[in-house]
């Protein structure tokens, strides 16, 4: 339709004619930052009650079989899948208490819904793994459901957890979303064994700090990408010359692991060099407070952090501290060494 200087534009016409309104709460259960569309997908088809279950089969025989084929025992029901039935209870509970959480089943799977929304309505990182859990629990579900109907296969429920805990964890791992840094998402990250991102509100101007005339100074970090993780460390005096410094390629395992075994190699470099007080930085918070013991450590871990601890108490002084972001660091020579 015409505007008033005589101009036509698509989207007033368009506007003139739909009719508006306001998305269901539903939707920010379904669609975030990091969501898998196909789990998204499947579980909106359970929320618009799409799915072709035995209580909405009109065509079948009056005494035809509509009991769950789950639980072999009530009609089948979107509403009894998700999660009424014993079977898929079982693995919603368990998800539940992955996430620190006990609480009685809710009478429908869309009270189920809701409570997700409203318990997990943050976008960081713990907020987008829950929500992958719930829509990969009905995917996995629903996908078991169909697998026993067409193709006679069973699988056990401590399987479908797992895969469901897998591609979860596996999503999330390498989404740096910001997250509050509160006691439940770090009680779910540590369960979870994930590193906690969270942005600052404001521009900080980092710079490398000198060590004292009597201490060595050591920088470590490490990255981790689809194919591979790899570690390093610099140790430097207090002009800030290199006295040694080590990269290497290192085992598939999550970011927080790789952080600590670069310091516990970094210490054994140091140790090597004979160095009597040592400063390490570091710019992972959680490793820093692991060896501050005021963090968990990883349980396959513990061993190594206890010989650390061992290897600092033989050093003089040692001291740990973080840093936001190691700078490059120019040589008498002027190399430009990349930093960490």
């Amino acid at each position: 339709m015409p505007e008033a200087d005589g101009t036509f534009f698509t989207k007033s016409a368009w506007n003139s004619i739909r009719s508006s309104h306001h998305p269901p709460d539903w939707v920010s259960s379904l669609w975030f930052p990091g969501h898998i569309p196909k789990f998204s997908f499947t579980t909106w088809q359970a929320i618009q009650d799409r799915f072709p279950t035995k209580d909405r089969l009109t065509f079948l025989p009056i005494n035809a079989d509509k009991r769950c084929l789950l639980c072999n025992s009530v009609t089948e029901s979107v509403n009894h899948l998700f999660f009424s039935c014993s079977y898929s209870a079982w693995i919603w509970r368990s998800i539940l208490r992955k996430l620190s959480f006990r609480k009685n089943q809710r009478k429908s799977f869309g009270e189920e819904e809701s409570w997700i929304q409203k318990k997990f309505k943050f976008k960081g990182q713990s907020g987008c793994l829950a929500r992958i859990l719930f829509t990969a629990s009905v995917y996995y579900i629903w996908l078991e459901r169909n697998c026993r109907l067409h193709d006679k296969i069973k699988t056990h429920k401590s399987i479908i957890l797992d895969r469901i805990c897998r591609v979860a964890r596996s999503r999330v791992l390498f989404l740096k979303l910001n997250e509050d840094l509160n006691e439940v998402n770090n009680r779910i990250a540590q369960i979870w064994n994930l590193s906690l991102f969270h942005s600052q509100s404001e521009s900080r101007f980092c710079q490398w700090v000198l060590p004292s005339q009597t201490e060595l100074k050591i920088n470590t970090d490490a990255s981790i990408s689809s194919d591979m993780v790899s570690l390093g460390g610099i140790l430097r005096d207090n002009k800030g010359q290199i006295i040694s410094l080590f990269s290497v390629a290192y085992d598939s395992v999550p970011i927080q692991e790789a952080e600590l075994e670069a310091i516990i190699r970094s210490v054994q470099l140091a140790r090597n060099r004979n160095v009597e007080n040592l400063w390490i930085e570091s710019d992972s918070l959680n490793v820093v407070q692991i060896i501050r013991k005021q963090w968990p450590c990883p349980w396959r871990k513990i061993p190594a952090l206890e010989k650390l601890h061992r290897d600092l108490l033989s050093l003089n002084s040692w001291k740990i501290s973080h840093i936001w972001r190691e700078v490059a660091l120019e040589d008498s020579s002027g190399t430009l060494y990349p930093r960490l």
